[in-house]
């Protein structure tokens, strides 16, 4: 793992704790469950987010090095990109 790429996910950490997510699939991330839609997001770290589902059943999403956690998070969340 590269170094930039450690430094720009640190700066992007702990930001969306609490938010809710409209996006019922999360393109597979979340171990390809359908149930996710109003899910929050109860814990983040640099490469990881835990989802709490409805029904109280957490959800782990684990984000690659090349992928772009907080563009996936903004999506997910945002009712208009659905």
């Amino acid at each position: 793992m590269n170094v930039q790429y450690k430094i720009n996910l640190k700066i992007n950490t702990m930001n969306n704790i609490g938010r809710i997510i409209k996006d019922d699939y999360c393109n597979g991330y979340g171990d390809y469950d359908y149930g996710l839609a109003d899910s929050s997001i109860e814990q983040e770290a640099y490469d990881y987010i835990i989802l709490r589902r409805e029904d109280r059943q957490p959800v782990f999403i684990r984000f690659g090095e090349d992928d772009d956690k907080q563009e996936l998070i903004d999506k997910w969340c945002d009712i208009n990109s659905i």
